[in-house]
């Protein structure tokens, strides 16, 4: 398996598709769009399937957790912005299962350990489920609140993503998380899952630009 940037624009559409149908199986969405600006899409692929994606992006513009929950992540912890990215679309195929699930979760999150740490990011932020949350902790990743699911402000939420932020059940709602890449490390990299399968992880961009059909 292997885990990196897209190659090409087919790549990046594959992997929006991949999310779109993920999530709105789970009625977390009704659509998604292409993301924009300096936002960054890392697939999991095998034998040339995309089996997983997740997204970054630089809070050098305000990042959709800082919006839905009217947080600043500056004004919480003493970095600049371009050293806080927001992780996001976060979604594994429903076809992987048992191990092969853990090992494309646990690779395309030290993914965004390594491409955070290429670009000097040291907070990562977050609109978590409950249970990735405690996912997250049985993996030993600790994070922390930083606003709490009574804080989103509803009417800043696009209503396409009404389904992830404002389920009918208050205990699936999304809380807003921090984690410091310094403390997260170590538990990451050295996730038996990840050194124990034949994961190769790679965050360096494509050599050459993107080729193929467009995402849009």
């Amino acid at each position: 398996m292997e885990i990196r940037l897209p190659r090409t624009s087919e790549e990046c559409a594959a992997a929006l598709r991949l999310a779109e149908h993920e999530y709105q199986v789970r009625s977390y969405v009704k659509g998604l769009e292409p993301l924009v600006g300096d936002a960054v899409v890392l697939i999991a692929t095998e034998n040339e399937e995309i089996m997983g994606t997740v997204s970054v992006a630089l809070g050098t513009s305000i990042l959709p957790t800082e919006e839905y929950f009217g947080l600043h992540a500056t004004e919480i912890f003493p970095v600049e912005p371009a050293q806080i990215m927001e992780i996001g679309r976060l979604a594994v195929s429903s076809t992987a299962e048992g191990m092969t699930k853990i090992v494309i979760l646990s690779g395309l999150i030290a993914a965004i350990q390594m491409w955070g740490d290429e670009h000097g990011v040291k907070i990562a932020i977050a609109s978590l489920k409950p249970s990735l949350r405690r996912a997250l902790t049985l993996m030993d990743i600790a994070s922390t609140v930083i606003a709490d699911a009574d804080d989103l402000i509803r009417e800043r939420v696009p209503s396409v993503y009404a389904g992830y932020f404002l389920p009918d059940s208050p205990r699936h709602r999304p809380i807003a998380v921090s984690m410091v890449l310094d403390e997260v490390r170590e538990p990451i990299l050295t996730n038996p899952a990840i050194i124990g399968s034949r994961v190769q992880i790679s965050v360096k961009a494509p050599s050459a630009p993107l080729t193929g059909v467009s995402a849009a």
